[in-house]
């Protein structure tokens, strides 16, 4: 076998190992499927080395002795996939986030065809195992009805919070969204996505579309009533009406909760907000409409 492809199937293989474990022998087994060569074992084990990948040939045991004594093992760790839907038909539009602070991770997608409901699952062991639901059923339910575009983002103390479209199909007024609007909807969760919480939902009587969300410093800075803001909730999406691009921001206080009327404007948690608008000409410009200082 030419020396070229024995290189790409060399590092092919590097990146097998560094993002998975194959085998307890993987340079054998790729050597048995791939080269066909035993003298390329001890090459291999000495090139992923190099790497820091740790990897003893066939059948070697480690060289202690007494009760330390153990089989040579990969230093790689692998996390296997997981159909965490086990649902026919169609699931996207997919997102997943991960706690900074425990071993929690969700994840959150949509259902096709458009059904009421959004899939979710939360794991507490960094994705060994998944809890799968669907939330966002409406009506009556603890969040509004999710119909698309979930986005999903842990803040610093672990705080969940998503964001979706609203199921124009169902009659939310007790969230203040009428049937037949698409606003974007914010909830938070304070167990990984356990439960889920209503925050608010931008453009109640509006139709959105294409919502996503970042989280992050907030610097500390006093508002309405003295409240403190150390954190910061963005939320940014397409208000389908006026064909512009809408960022709304929300601040957080030490616990990584929205603090209302921080603006001291009676508008809610998320009082920032900042439009960017499609002139004659096409460009987009920015328009700050209200925020703190």
């Amino acid at each position: 076998m030419a020396g070229s492809v024995k290189s790409i199937i060399s590092f092919a293989l590097t990146l097998l190992l560094a993002f998975s474990a194959a085998a307890s022998d993987p340079c054998v087994e790729f050597l048995e499927q791939h080269l066909e060569d035993s003298g390329w074992e001890q090459k291999c084990i000495e090139w992923l080395a190099s790497f820091g990948v740790s990897q003893q040939p066939s059948g070697a045991q480690s060289m202690e002795s007494g009760a330390g004594a153990a089989s040579a093992t990969s230093s790689v760790r692998h996390l296997s996939a997981s159909n965490l839907t086990l649902a026919e038909n169609n699931q996207n539009e997919a997102f997943i986030a991960a706690d900074p602070t425990s071993s929690r991770v969700f994840a959150i997608s949509k259902t096709y065809p458009f059904e009421n409901g959004l899939f979710a699952a939360y794991s507490m062991n960094h994705g060994t195992t998944w809890i799968p639901s669907k939330i966002a059923v409406g009506p009556n339910g603890s969040i509004p009805a999710g119909r698309a575009d979930p986005w999903a983002v842990f803040g610093d103390t672990g705080r969940l919070f998503i964001s979706y479209l609203h199921e124009p199909n169902v009659d939310d007024s007790a969230f203040g969204i009428p049937a037949g609007k698409i606003p974007t909807v914010v909830a938070k969760s304070e167990d990984g996505g356990v439960g889920f919480e209503f925050v608010e939902a931008l453009e109640p009587n509006g139709f959105t579309d294409r919502g996503s969300m970042a989280i992050g410093p907030g610097g500390s800075v006093v508002g309405s009533g003295g409240s403190i803001a150390v954190g910061s909730l963005w939320v940014i999406y397409k208000d389908a009406i006026a064909g512009s691009i809408v960022v709304r921001g929300a601040a957080l206080n030490a616990s990584g909760d929205p603090i209302t009327n921080f603006c001291g404007l009676g508008t809610g948690y998320f009082c920032v907000e900042q439009t960017i608008a499609e002139n004659e000409v096409g460009q987009r410009i920015p328009r700050a409409r209200r925020g703190w200082s």
